[in-house]
């Protein structure tokens, strides 16, 4: 399942030789048994020793949750063994950080339209809302790096942008 402004591709000729797969952006995966099967993005490679797992490649930011299975996580910084509740991330130095558990609630949610965000900049909530919206969000720097933790719905503008900026007091208006 892709998220909103994600792609694959695939090799089809190689396809019965190795399962590999690119990936930008975010995307769930839900893998049947049997040969090896990697999705690669910029920022690292993922190899499927289970079954489902979310894989969110954007810009610099990676990061990768086992829902069911196990699964190899791998850079050039490092390596980490995820199992079903585990996630890990990159750093801003680029190095897999020690595997951790989220809610099952958060993990993969954008599947159902929801999305949330612990203690993370501003900046980031605008950018997911842009994706899901299509549209432009602007604001000062000072205010983009606040760090917050939120959740928004993604069927709905006016109560997205409410439910991000009204606990903040910040204003909206929409353009267009």
């Amino acid at each position: 399942v892709l998220n909103a402004a994600s792609k694959v591709s695939y090799h089809p000729l190689r396809w019965g030789l190795a399962r590999k797969i690119e990936l930008e952006g975010e995307a769930f995966f839900k893998v049947t048994k049997g040969r090896r099967f990697v999705v690669k993005t910029a920022q690292g490679e993922v190899e499927v020793l289970g079954t489902s797992f979310n894989v969110r490649a954007r810009g610099n930011s990676f990061a990768v949750a086992c829902v069911t299975g196990k699964v190899r996580v791998s850079n050039p910084n490092g390596e980490q063994i995820l199992t079903p509740g585990l996630n890990t991330q990159t750093n801003e130095n680029g190095d897999l950080v020690a595997p951790y558990t989220l809610t099952t609630q958060a993990t993969a949610a954008w599947r159902e339209g929801k999305f949330y965000f612990n203690d993370a900049p501003l900046q980031e909530v605008f950018e997911e809302i842009q994706r899901q919206f299509e549209v432009r969000v602007q604001t000062s720097p000072e205010i983009a790096n606040r760090k917050v933790t939120t959740y928004f719905e993604g069927n709905n503008l006016d109560s997205a942008l409410y439910n991000v900026c009204w606990p903040l007091r910040l204003d909206t208006s929409i353009r267009g």
